[in-house]
C-alpha cells in the first residue's frame, strides 16, 4: 500500500464517521418526550392547550403518541402538534424547554390525557418516558 492509498483510506474513514454521526444526530433529534403539567381545553377552537416539560426537539406538524405511565406504557392515541410556544413566543420548533405550550386538535382519545401523562415520538425508549 502506497502513501496515496493510505491517504485515500483515511479520508474515506473520516467521511463514513461523519455520515454515521449525522445519522445519529437526526435520529436523536426525532426523539421527544413531553411530561404533561396541565391541560386547558380551548372550546372556541375545539383544541387542547398542553403545558409540559419538553425533552428533545419538536416541531409543528410532528405526530406524538401519548400514554399514562401510571396505567401502563401502552399508547392511548396519536396527536399532531398544531402550534408551539415557549416564554410567551410562538415557535416553529422547540428543543429542551422546561415549560412548553403545545396546541393539538381535540379528539375523543384525549379525554384519557391528564396531568402526569407523557407525549412522545415513536422512536423513544420506554426508559425515557418514565
Amino acid at each position: 500500500m502506497g502513501i496515496f492509498d493510505f491517504l485515500k483510506k483515511t479520508e474515506a474513514t473520516k467521511t463514513t464517521a461523519t455520515t454515521e454521526s449525522n445519522k445519529e444526530a437526526e435520529e436523536a433529534e426525532g426523539n421527544v418526550c413531553v411530561g404533561v403539567l396541565d391541560l386547558f381545553p380551548m372550546k372556541e377552537t375545539n383544541q387542547l392547550l398542553i403545558v409540559g416539560s419538553l425533552e428533545g426537539s419538536i416541531k409543528v406538524g410532528d405526530q406524538l403518541q401519548f400514554c399514562n405511565p401510571d396505567q401502563g406504557m401502552e399508547s392511548l392515541g396519536t396527536v399532531e402538534v398544531k402550534k408551539l410556544s415557549s416564554q410567551n413566543k410562538d415557535a416553529d420548533s422547540l428543543t429542551d424547554e422546561v415549560l412548553a405550550h403545545l396546541v393539538v386538535d381535540r379528539i375523543p382519545s384525549l379525554d384519557k390525557l391528564k396531568k402526569g401523562s407523557v407525549l412522545f415520538s415513536s422512536g423513544v425508549d420506554e426508559e425515557q418516558i418514565i
